[in-house]
């Protein structure tokens, strides 16, 4: 991995950091994750939720925060929806929340705790089967 990010690297972490933040915060006012782009989106646009539960994190968070439903609609990244984030076997920083779609080579992922990090194409396919493990365990 370059030493050097580029702009559009931070643009991608800062939007991956948005979308996971607020299914966080959707999945602590619901006790459950969201089951897909359009119960997050609305939940970001509910009147009754309010914006004191981004008090503390910088302006430009709240800002990508507030975008979340048009990164979402660009189809760039893929969000596990329905995620079981209560498997204790496998630790929150080897599940994947959210992924860049079509990525060539390495591969930019927010893992369960929001971990961001750039991945290599082994790594990934290694962190999606966890994933998929865990979740298939939890289902049954």
């Amino acid at each position: 991995m370059p030493p050097n990010k580029t702009e559009a690297d931070h643009q991608t972490e800062r939007e991956l950091f948005a979308i996971a933040t607020r299914y966080h915060h959707f999945r602590e006012a619901h006790q459950r994750s969201p089951a897909n782009a359009e119960e997050l989106t609305a939940f970001e646009l509910d009147p009754n939720h309010p914006k004191e539960m981004l008090r503390g994190y910088p302006k430009a968070i709240e800002k990508d925060v507030e975008q979340v439903p048009d990164v979402l609609k660009t189809g760039k990244y893929v969000v596990m929806w329905n995620a079981n984030t209560g498997d204790y076997h496998i630790p929150q920083g080897q599940k994947l929340l959210v992924y860049v779609r079509n990525a060539s080579e390495d591969v930019y992922v927010c893992f369960q705790n929001l971990k961001i990090k750039k991945i290599s194409s082994r790594e990934f396919l290694t962190a999606i089967e966890k994933t998929r493990e865990s979740d298939a365990k939890l289902d049954k």
